[in-house]
């Protein structure tokens, strides 16, 4: 059988046990009469009924690949859900495996995720809308820290959606899955008893919805663990508000915040490209945009974001 390009298919919708009536994207489009597909949505189906669980999953299909070498594993974050018409499986294509932060993102930022300034620990979050590409920025950003700097990541997402579990040189990744069982605020718990004494430590968790959870983050972070995290927000400022909010809110939250955060970036896709705007926050000259988080004035930090972004689109180094 032909192989189905990468772009071909992102994302696959059918009614559980009715492969034949998919929708594939970018589309939407029918399955039709090519086998290739058909044969893809069909794998989908057996593969979302043996996991008979609402929620979400992941799953992996073994295609033909596009080199013609045999197959190749494609992996799916898959989610069924009950409608009036009955239960849909809705599935996502994930990537097989982190790609290199070199050519993914512009230099200055690169500069920045792979500073070794962050083996010391502290919050760093990649906020924006659904489908921007969060997750794979924070994915290389922890490969390629694990290869410079070694050390050990602990990733607790619900559920693992890139490959990232064994050895990155001398750096070493386990994923954890979250569940309703084991809750996020559990595993970064966890996680920090799991680390050994000496080495970088590193911490990536998917979307941040409890208190619980977020308190867990901030302490981890003030701990000396880098904190990668992925936010729904459509700003910088907007992504710190929503952090104080889920920390309960107060002077504790926002202190904890000041304290921990080390840069937020905001990232959409345009034309397959990640646009970037930072708020960095360096280890000196920083005060200022850390008084700023303290005392709750976000909008003060406007002018420093402006800045960044200017010393970015120059393609200039940004101070960590």
């Amino acid at each position: 059988m032909d192989a189905i390009g990468h772009e071909e298919v992102t994302d696959v919708y059918f009614p559980e046990g009715e492969p034949m009536r998919a929708l594939l994207y970018p589309g939407p489009r029918p399955v039709g009469n090519d086998p290739r597909l058909a044969a893809l949505a069909a794998g989908l189906d057996k593969a979302g009924r043996e996991r008979p669980s609402h929620g979400h999953f992941t799953i992996q299909l073994q295609v033909p690949a596009a080199d013609g070498s045999g197959n190749e594993a494609w992996l799916f974050r898959a989610q069924r859900a009950s409608t009036v018409s009955g239960n849909i499986l809705v599935f996502r294509r994930l990537a097989g495996a982190p790609p290199p932060l070199d050519g993914l993102l512009p230099k200055p930022v690169v500069a920045v995720l792979t500073h070794a300034s962050l083996c010391k620990g502290g919050l760093l979050v990649v906020c924006g809308g659904p489908g921007q590409g969060k997750t794979t920025t924070l994915a290389a950003t922890v490969a390629a820290r694990l290869q410079a700097f070694g050390g050990v990541c602990i990733a607790a997402e619900d559920p693992p959606e890139i490959p990232l579990e064994g050895r990155h040189g001398e750096g070493l990744c386990l994923q954890m899955a979250v569940t309703q069982e084991y809750p996020l605020d559990q595993a970064i718990h966890t996680a920090m008893r799991m680390f050994p004494v000496g080495v970088p430590t590193l911490i990536l968790v998917g979307e941040v919805r409890s208190r619980k959870a977020a308190d867990e983050a901030l302490t981890a972070a003030l701990n000396g663990t880098l904190v990668c995290m992925t936010l729904h927000a459509s700003s910088q400022v907007e992504a710190l508000h929503r952090l104080v909010a889920l920390s309960g809110g107060g002077d504790h939250a926002l202190n904890s915040l000041a304290a921990s955060l080390r840069a937020v970036f905001h990232q959409r896709l345009a034309d397959k490209t990640a646009r970037i705007r930072p708020l960095v926050i360096p280890e000196q000259g920083g005060e200022t945009i850390r008084g700023n988080i303290r005392n709750g004035k976000f909008e003060l930090l406007a002018s420093d974001i402006q800045f960044q972004e200017r010393t970015l689109a120059q393609g200039k180094p940004i101070p960590v």
